[in-house]
């Protein structure tokens, strides 16, 4: 392990917001897949117990694997969480992405806390991401939409987060708390930083609406120099997007030259920028 350690400076990021139904399962699948499209190799861990990212794969939610509940509490070795492509369990994966799959057992995490009292709870991902570091480019980690018991542990050993939005009045007021939120972990010693917003799920042509709603994300959160947060790219509506997840793929393999496919690779360039 310690030879692969020196083999990638492994990023881990955050793909979050408070609010559901903001395609962070979609987004964080589609950031990897674009990322693997310029060779990186990426690690996706599902932290929301609904198992957003394993059903957009078809992958099943209780299959005989261990899953990211094992994988944060130690009770399972951290290479065995991992589904690969190809793999003992017979899974399909898109190229380049690795998977740690949610599970509905993570709704038991607080019981889990409760019964193993000296565990500390902020520090609980620290040793799971050592033992896989350095063998990735990208750790990505979806958290689900709301303060989980994942959460603390996730903000602790990540390097940076994306917060994700949809134009809807309610999402960005989301969007607007859990930007308040990193603040407080930055507050509190937690060396996150935040690499962007982004924007999915836009009507071409906006609407009115729309326009005012990403202009408010532009406006009002920037980082200390001013500069705004979201990234230049957002991601558009489709069809095809909706037909990709029926066939239990991403875009990427469905119609890798749709718009929303350069789009996504858009913003992996201004995350490698």
């Amino acid at each position: 392990m310690g030879t692969n350690a020196a083999e990638k400076n492994t990023k881990v990021i955050v793909i979050t917001s408070l609010k559901g139904g903001v395609a962070k399962a979609t987004n964080t699948l589609h950031v990897a897949a674009a990322l693997a499209a310029l060779g990186r190799k990426s690690l996706v861990i599902d932290f929301d117990s609904a198992g957003g990212a394993a059903s957009r794969l078809g992958i099943p939610d209780r299959g005989p694997w261990p899953s990211a509940y094992e994988f944060i509490t130690g009770t399972g070795d951290p290479e065995d969480c991992i589904l690969t492509n190809g793999g003992d369990e017979g899974i399909t994966l898109p190229t380049g992405i690795d998977l740690v799959p949610g599970s509905e057992k993570l709704e038991g995490l607080d019981t889990w806390l409760t019964e193993n009292k000296y565990i500390t709870q902020s520090d609980m991902l620290v040793r799971p991401l050592d033992a896989v570091r350095g063998r990735y480019d990208y750790v990505f980690i979806d958290l689900p939409p709301r303060v989980a018991p994942t959460t603390v542990p996730t903000m602790r050993v990540a390097d940076f987060v994306v917060l994700c939005a949809v134009p809807e009045d309610a999402a960005v007021r989301y969007l607007v708390r859990t930007w308040e939120d990193v603040q407080e972990a930055r507050q509190h010693g937690f060396g996150i930083e935040v690499l962007g917003i982004l924007l999915a799920c836009i009507k071409k042509p906006m609407t009115r609406f729309a326009r005012h709603l990403v202009g408010e994300v532009e406006d009002k959160l920037r980082d200390e120099n001013g500069n705004a947060l979201k990234f230049e790219t957002d991601i558009s509506l489709g069809v095809a997007m909706s037909e990709s997840q029926g066939m239990h793929q991403t875009l990427f393999q469905y119609e890798p030259s749709h718009t929303i496919c350069e789009q996504y690779r858009a913003v992996a360039r201004e995350m490698e920028a």
